[in-house]
């Protein structure tokens, strides 16, 4: 099973509010991350097929620069199948 993280703030928010403690949820949703955010006005989305534990995914690179009011993240756990393998 996945799991879903949605923030609305009235101010831009980083890691420290939330994302941080979302990575721990890793361990239990290996098969990939994704993270959703307002950047200067425009829709940014990040995706990896890569644990969001694992020192190589991007995940701390990227919840500590994201700064935004809307933040959508995810964590993967896939029911089958193998993992996607993600266009660049």
């Amino acid at each position: 099973m996945c799991r879903l993280l949605g923030l609305v703030a009235n101010r831009a928010v980083d890691r420290e509010f939330s994302l941080g403690r979302f990575q721990e949820l890793a361990s239990s949703n290996p098969d990939g991350w994704g993270i959703g955010w307002y950047e200067s006005g425009m829709a940014r989305v990040h995706k990896e097929s890569v644990p969001a534990d694992d020192p190589e995914s991007g995940y701390s690179t990227y919840s500590k620069e994201v700064r935004s009011k809307i933040i959508i993240a995810h964590v993967r756990r896939g029911t089958g199948g193998a993992r996607p393998r993600l266009a660049g």
